[in-house]
């Protein structure tokens, strides 16, 4: 029996080693395959970093949402506990809609980094690979705009999401109410546990389609369905860069929230812990009030969930960094095509085949215009910088001129 068991444990470890060596032979041979979108994605997430050390105000935005969303619960808990004294349900039930419908809305929270980002972007570079921005407060800027601009296709798209989170509410008390009759047919719970399922996975795609649709708002100022339907095209043209990038940020974006997490749990279980060199001493445990702490584990972990949700905040920002990086860069090559342009950095001008020289920018050989249904507010880059508020196209003109 020893020696059966001995010879199916090689066996095992062989099939595991076999098994490995194909997994790694794919992996490399997708990574050579994949070679010039692996580098597309490191500039990307490289030109993100540039553009939050530029605008390193854009890190504190988070506060402003997490206030508001403070704001909001404080004002839910009230209207519950109005709801559940009222006799008259009906206008506690308006109130509680409403505040549902405008929580929602926080989901537009990176309309104005998405704004900043964009800015950054569509900033043509100098001849050192530098961008320098107009405006001397460009945070401020993109709130301004957002307000004044796009508030209305932010509340537009926070409402289908409202809407569709509604119906999930509502198939859920349908479910509660229906138990009996699910026990005794299983085709009504079949079908409700697949409408659940379907819904799950719609909202899922409104979210992530909302997402992208708020980008392209902020850069070109669009409708919410205009936006919508340009950032569904350029994610599907883009297919292969957008799940690259998406992959190696999600990597990266989730070390660093876990390096973050495990550092705070780790400094907090040293000034907890009696036996670690870093443990608070007994007059400043005082300032405590005096408790003594038994065990430090229940402490460790109220301090690594508080971490996580703090570290993802701030890390949200630089996830939506790369992602608008990565849509202004897949509308860049939607216009100039998969060649270099002005607006990219030097690396993504040379990993798309050279680099364009600084006075081509001014040259008049590929404007960018944006004009609006009214023919009003032409610019130069799709920035979304004194446009009107109604729908823009993105043309591109090609002259020849002179030198």
């Amino acid at each position: 029996l020893a020696v059966t068991s001995d010879e199916n444990t090689k066996l095992q470890f062989k099939a595991a080693a076999y098994v490995s060596w194909v997994v790694t032979g794919i992996v490399f041979l997708l990574i050579i395959a994949m070679r010039k979108r692996l580098k597309i994605a490191i500039a990307i997430i490289r030109e993100s970093s540039k553009a939050i050390q530029k605008l390193p105000m854009i890190l504190l935005w988070p506060v402003v949402p997490t206030a508001f969303f403070v704001g909001l619960v404080i004002y839910c808990v009230a209207i519950a506990a109005y709801l559940l004294s009222s006799d008259d349900l009906t206008s506690a039930v308006k109130q509680s809609a409403a505040t549902f419908n405008v929580t929602s809305e926080l989901s537009a929270a990176e309309e104005l980094p998405a704004k900043s980002i964009a800015q950054f972007y569509w900033t043509p570079t100098s001849d050192n690979g530098e961008r320098h921005l107009e405006a001397r407060f460009p945070i401020a800027r993109a709130l301004g705009y957002t307000l004044r601009f796009s508030l209305g296709s932010l509340c537009f798209g926070s409402f289908i999401i409202a809407f569709v989170q509604f119906l999930r509410i509502m198939l859920e008390y349908l479910d509660r109410n229906t138990k009996q009759i699910q026990q005794t047919n299983r085709v009504v719970r079949v079908a409700l546990l697949a409408v659940k399922c379907c819904l799950w996975c719609f909202e899922k795609c409104i979210k992530f389609l909302s997402k992208n649709a708020y980008i392209l708002i902020a850069m070109k100022g669009s409708s919410f369905c205009a936006a919508s339907a340009r950032s569904f095209k350029l994610i599907f043209k883009n297919m292969a860069r957008v799940a690259v990038v998406n992959s190696i940020s999600f990597f990266l974006l989730f070390l660093v929230k876990m390096t973050i997490t495990l550092a705070v749990g780790l400094v907090v279980f040293g000034l907890l812990s009696k036996s670690s060199s870093l443990s608070l001493a007994a007059d400043q445990l005082s300032l405590l009030g005096g408790a003594t702490v038994t065990s430090p584990l229940a402490p460790v972990v109220v301090a690594c969930v508080l971490a996580w949700l703090v570290a993802s905040a701030f890390v949200n920002v630089y996830d939506t960094a790369i992602d608008t990086i990565l849509l202004c860069f897949c509308e860049d090559t939607e216009l100039h095509g998969d060649t270099a342009s002005e607006f990219m950095s030097k690396e993504l001008q040379r990993i798309m085949g050279g680099s364009v020289p600084h006075h081509e920018a001014t040259d008049g050989k590929h404007q960018l215009v944006h004009v609006s249904s009214k023919g009003e507010g032409k610019n130069t880059s799709p920035t979304g910088r004194q446009n009107p508020p109604d729908e823009e196209t993105v043309v591109e003109r090609m002259e020849e001129t002179d030198i």
